[in-house]
């Protein structure tokens, strides 16, 4: 299961460093960013529709957390705005850098709200993450 997960989340990265620069692609084509966001989340729920079936105790489950349902989907929302309206005033791959820099705040949240005890492999890689990071940003500036 870990191997599957660590696969996901790489692919997940991959894809979520091409949202910038296809979107500049789709403003570019004449697209709003209304539209934008509409058909993220429209091929995203086509692709998730298929394995809502398989779901156990779906609906007792999303009855019982919408709170939580909501707050993640308003986050989303919000996450997604802020994401593909940057691209329309500033170049693309600063907007990428910046929005890199998300792991970072979760890390942060993690340690500060949650109390949780962070690994010292997650430590290692926070470090190179941020290290990786400084730079990135000092050859824009």
């Amino acid at each position: 299961m870990f191997i599957f997960g660590v696969i996901f989340a790489l692919v997940a990265g991959i894809l979520f460093g091409l949202i910038g620069p296809t979107t500049k692609i789709a403003y570019n084509a004449g697209a709003s960013v209304g539209l934008a966001i509409f058909l993220r989340y429209a091929v995203a729920s086509i692709i998730i529709l298929p394995f809502i079936p398989y779901q156990k105790n779906l609906l007792s489950n999303f009855k019982k957390n919408i709170n939580y349902f909501l707050s993640i989907s308003f986050g989303s929302i919000f996450l997604t705005l802020g994401l593909l309206t940057s691209v329309v005033f500033i170049e693309v791959s600063l907007t990428i850098l910046i929005f890199c820099l998300y792991p970072i705040y979760v890390l942060l949240y993690s340690i500060i709200v949650d109390k949780e005890k962070i690994y010292l492999t997650v430590k290692i890689l926070f470090f190179f993450y941020i290290f990786r990071n400084y730079f990135s940003f000092r050859s824009i500036f």
